[in-house]
């Protein structure tokens, strides 16, 4: 219902004065709608009886069940809350303890809370920077992309152990299969080759391109043992040259720094079309010191690996 309208000498009746009342209190089953407002170029002011939060304004549905409120804090509560935009207040040092209350730190980028009695951080992983520390608890380094975590007195890696760097199956007979330019970080590698072909050959390795004679070995088939190898410009992966229908290898390479070689060990095994088996294990190393590894080739010798030969790299940046 409407407030009546009053002209000068009207008279002010009984149900005028309870239409008000009904407005302001709210009458049993009224739809009407009531709302205050200012005047133009004025503020709309509720004052309330205290200035620390113990007072609040508060609003009920019609069960008389409170659905928001702001205290004399400024501090807002609601049941239910769809924010198309929300900023929170932000501090270079945030030093709030009201339990729930979210600050942002601009000075470390990361949220904060108040626990009732102290600041806590929240959502402490970061994307910037090369290490974790005191006030990043948790930081991924995205040189390396890896996670680090501060264990109060320094940073640590969290390892996540082998992780897939490439898979290459050929589709075609080809020389060489190449793992180029995959990040440095990597410290250790697993390389798992599923070879095929007809011809004779020697699986072989280079690394970084490098094709000096910078490479030494010493390889053994069935346990017997073979003579060392210095200064070659690759790494021979069997000791003879051998025509066999498929070859298994795994070989494990550690290169920890840029002072240190490249260490290799394999092991493996090749069978021929008269169903002989031989297995084959060797060590090399590489003596150039002045790179992380980014690249590994491996070659055929003078023949090529069969289509469907499969080649699996893995790498793990954990350093030595």
């Amino acid at each position: 219902m409407a407030l009546t309208q009053f002209t000068s000498g009207a008279t002010l009746s009984a149900a005028d004065l309870n239409a008000i009342v009904d407005m302001i209190q709210g009458a049993a089953g009224s739809t009407d709608a009531f709302f205050f407002r200012s005047s133009t170029g004025n503020d709309f002011i509720i004052r309330l009886a205290d200035a620390a939060g113990a007072r609040k304004f508060s609003i009920q549905d019609s069960a008389g069940v409170e659905v928001a409120s702001i205290d004399s804090d400024g501090v807002l509560t609601v049941a239910s809350t769809v924010f198309t935009n929300l900023t929170v207040p932000t501090s270079a040092t945030p030093t709030q303890t009201v339990e729930g209350r979210i600050v942002w730190d601009s000075d470390d980028d990361v949220l904060t809370a108040g626990t009732g009695t102290a600041t806590k951080r929240i959502g402490l992983l970061r994307g910037a920077g090369s290490a974790a520390s005191a006030t990043s608890e948790l930081m991924y380094d995205t040189t390396a992309q890896v996670l680090q975590v501060w264990d109060g007195s320094a940073s640590r890696i969290i390892s996540g152990g082998w992780e897939h760097i490439d898979t290459q199956v050929l589709a075609a007979t080809a020389a060489s299969v190449s793992f180029p330019t995959f990040n440095s970080a990597y410290r250790q590698f697993r390389l798992t080759m599923d070879q095929l072909h007809t011809l004779a050959l020697i699986p072989q390795l280079r690394f970084n391109n490098d094709a000096t004679a910078t490479y030494d070995r010493k390889v053994s088939a069935d346990s017997a043992a073979s003579a060392a190898t210095a200064g070659d410009d690759k790494i021979d992966l069997s000791a003879t040259t051998a025509t066999f229908l498929r070859a298994f290898y795994v070989v494990y390479i550690a290169k920890p720094t840029t002072g240190a070689q490249a260490l290799v060990h394999w092991t493996g095994s090749y069978g021929t079309a008269a169903n002989t088996q031989t297995s084959v294990q060797g060590s090399a190393n590489y003596r150039s010191a002045t790179a992380l590894l980014d690249r590994i080739d491996i070659l055929a010798s003078t023949s090529t690996f069969a289509a469907d030969s499969r080649f699996v790299l893995e790498g793990n940046r954990t350093p030595n």
